[in-house]
């Protein structure tokens, strides 16, 4: 029986960082994946997410960040409830800065 420090369950984006980032923190880390083999068909469906300035900040920090190949900047966001009146709408020069985040590959 192996003993770690810490085991993270699930392989994603989210579980992969944080595995990564414990790692260079000097603990023994686990990381417990279900392999899912769906991503490599030719139709399986292209998926991407937003990420915001601080998970780049935090992608950065750990080296990720320049290996990934498919992100683009956004400087403009508008979030809305389906049935609701609520509405949000960012740009980036309201905060100062020349982007939101990325749209990255998953």
């Amino acid at each position: 029986m192996k003993i770690v420090d810490i085991a993270i369950v699930g392989g994603g984006m989210v579980g992969l960082a944080v595995a990564v980032g414990l790692k260079q923190s000097g603990l023994k880390v686990a990381l417990i994946a279900q392999e899912d083999p769906s991503h490599l068909t030719p139709s399986a469906p292209l998926r991407f997410s937003a990420l915001n300035m601080a998970s780049e900040r935090f992608l950065r920090q750990l080296g990720a960040w320049q290996n990934i190949s498919r992100k683009q900047a956004y400087d403009r966001m508008q979030v809305w409830e389906q049935d609701s009146f609520a509405h949000l709408e960012m740009q980036a020069g309201m905060v100062l800065q020349p982007h939101l985040g990325h749209i990255v590959d998953n």
